[in-house]
């Protein structure tokens, strides 16, 4: 199957996994959005600037504030149109925190920033927003199972970071391709599967193949 076009295919089915690299190189957002929308007159990108919250009056937000963590950040707000919209995308734990601190969240969970250091400056409680915000949320809960096979050797990445087998480095300056122009570990299937449990919810499950040692295993698998 192929994973972004049959993306509701979950269960008992594996495919090669997409990875955000092009041409030896590391791609995604950098090479796709950003390209296009620089070339934008009303475009502006800021570096080194973190989200600390979104400014809003209920359900409208006018502004976002963020600090400078680095030389050349910016630390301020950015006002927003009359109609302009957000969109919040600091990843799983990032853009819950951004939303906690705006107010959005669960009420007990809104307090405790309340409480914090940036009590003095967070939004009214009759302004907050009682929603879901983090609720069940779990990150990377893993189960490692380590397969051996005597001819199956693991390709050293960690070790290439610094010293690099000369003929490898010289396909991929030259060339773009050999094992560093690819994702480290390895392009390795991806496996899903779904599981009714006694409770009567169905639950879904990932896994991932890689050639490399885990859990006390050597990497030689040997």
């Amino acid at each position: 199957m192929s994973a972004n076009e049959q993306y509701n295919e979950k269960s008992k089915v594996f495919t090669h996994p997409p990875f955000m690299f092009r041409n030896g190189e590391r791609d995604g957002p950098m090479a796709t959005y950003l390209v296009t929308a620089s070339a934008r007159s009303n475009f502006k990108l800021i570096l080194n600037t973190d989200v600390r919250r979104v400014i809003r009056t209920n359900g409208h937000i006018t502004g976002v504030e963020v600090s400078a963590y680095a030389d050349g950040g910016y630390s301020g707000v950015i006002n927003v149109t009359a109609s302009g919209r957000v969109v919040l995308s600091a990843g799983t734990f990032g853009s819950s925190r951004i939303l906690l601190r705006s107010g959005i969240g669960p009420a007990d969970q809104l307090a405790i920033v309340n409480s914090s250091t940036d009590g003095p400056t967070f939004i009214d409680s009759k302004q907050w927003i009682n929603l879901p915000v983090g609720k069940n949320l779990q990150d990377h809960c893993n189960t490692d199972l380590v397969i051996s096979h005597p001819n199956i050797n693991f390709y050293d990445f960690y070790q290439a970071y610094e010293t690099p087998f000369a003929t490898d480095q010289e396909l991929y300056l030259k060339n773009r391709s050999g094992p560093l122009a690819q994702s480290a570990p390895n392009i390795a299937p991806l496996f899903f599967d779904t599981v009714k449990g006694t409770d009567n919810i169905t639950r879904q499950f990932q896994w991932t193949a890689r050639a490399e040692g885990s859990r006390g295993a050597n990497n030689s698998c040997k």
